[in-house]
């Protein structure tokens, strides 16, 4: 009952911690709070397969023993019976090779069956093998780098080239690009232009395959990576938000003891959730369901703002953050940001106009380039 239980409740908290590492990737490596989730995930694993274990030798134990006191209580019997008789001496003998092959057969029967499963597993085995085998992307994994790559200046892209497969269309063709400290950027264009791809290949998601990236004159590469990443937060149009409380999502990917509850109520200022938080009965301890179902569309993006702003980053990144939102909801929502202070430098997906307004430079991405454009031309491609 205990194992049944541990296993329960163990395989719940792995499916929890996957979809929490799953559903906000892009946070993590961007935070580098791996080994946060790696953890989570170990322990419980550890857990229910030591339970595993334990129920599989309670349950297969008695068996032996029950054979072997019939084995002898039966060869005993045997040999009371017989007596002195000739042919009764042979019984014994007899019963026992009965008995041992009745008892082989079985095993044998066993044996076959797990032969047959191991050859029928051999192409997932040696697919996972493939797999385990790849490059270790070992300067993603270094978390605990926390230190920021000097930014005061300004980004430059310079020469870009991306595409997703090697034989495939490029996305980006000697793409060149500055991105002023302090400024805020809007990207325009249709769907599939690569707009999202750009931001991916400035927060080092993504590698281009030719070209460089370089911050204040530093080139960008595997070394100074996380440096940089520990620069930027992003907003997504989805915010991911785990089943846990407010306090957990807003410092999303930390332990209990290494959260600043102080930070966290200052990013929920900033963010113009922190009148909504109080009035809830656990305030900050409220748990908002998988996803942030207990909540509205506006609160969860105003959590998702806090956990930008709780980073304290100095680059923040608005992929279709507010597409989802009414106008005046989203037009609350940009004046948080617009109101940040100089330093911070903003870069805005948008595919309202209404979005794009306090920029100081819009860029439509098309056909693998990229060119600035004014506010007033967009009227065509955009909604008001």
């Amino acid at each position: 009952n205990r194992g049944g239980q541990i296993i329960a409740d163990e395989s719940t908290k792995i499916v929890k911690t996957l979809q929490e590492g799953l559903g906000g990737i892009r946070d993590i490596i961007l935070d580098g709070t791996q080994n946060f989730y790696l953890d989570l995930y170990s322990k419980s694993e550890i857990n229910l397969r030591k339970a595993q274990i334990k129920n599989q030798v309670v349950r297969e134990s008695p068996r032996f023993v029950m054979e072997a006191i019939a084995m002898v209580g039966i060869a005993t019997l045997a040999y009371l019976i017989t007596g002195d008789d000739g042919v009764s001496k042979a019984l014994p003998l007899l019963g026992a090779v009965a008995i041992g092959s009745q008892r082989l057969l079985p095993l044998i029967q066993n044996g076959y069956n797990a032969l047959i499963k191991l050859r029928g597993s051999l192409a997932a085995i040696q697919d996972i093998a493939r797999f385990l085998s790849q490059e270790k992307l070992d300067y993603l994994a270094d978390v605990n780098n926390k230190d920021k790559l000097e930014f005061v200046r300004n980004i430059e892209l310079k020469e870009i080239e991306f595409s997703y497969t090697e034989s495939g269309l490029k996305v980006f063709d000697g793409l060149n690009l500055e991105i002023s400290k302090g400024s805020k950027i809007g990207f325009v264009g249709k769907t599939g232009s690569g707009k999202s791809t750009l931001i991916d290949i400035i927060m080092g998601l993504l590698e281009p395959v030719q070209g460089s990236i370089f911050i204040d004159k530093t080139k960008i590469n595997k070394k100074n990576l996380k440096s940089w990443q520990n620069n930027i937060a992003h907003v997504p149009q989805h915010i991911y938000l785990s089943d846990e409380s407010i306090t957990n999502n807003i410092a999303f990917g930390l332990s209990k003891e290494d959260i600043d509850i102080s930070k966290v109520k200052e990013a929920a200022e900033q963010a113009k959730i922190a009148e909504t938080i109080e009035k809830m009965p656990k305030k900050y301890d409220t748990k908002i369901g998988e996803r942030g179902i207990r909540l509205s569309g506006g609160q969860r993006q105003r959590i998702g703002i806090a956990r930008a702003l709780y980073k304290g980053a100095d680059l923040i990144v608005l992929d279709e953050a507010t597409s989802a939102l009414d106008n005046t909801t989203e037009k609350e929502i940009m004046d948080i940001f617009n109101n940040l202070g100089k330093g911070i430098t903003l870069l805005v997906i948008a595919h309202r106009v209404s979005t794009l307004t306090d920029c100081n430079k819009i860029y439509e991405i098309k056909d693998g380039l990229i060119n600035e454009v004014k506010l007033s031309s967009l009227d065509s491609y955009f909604l008001i």
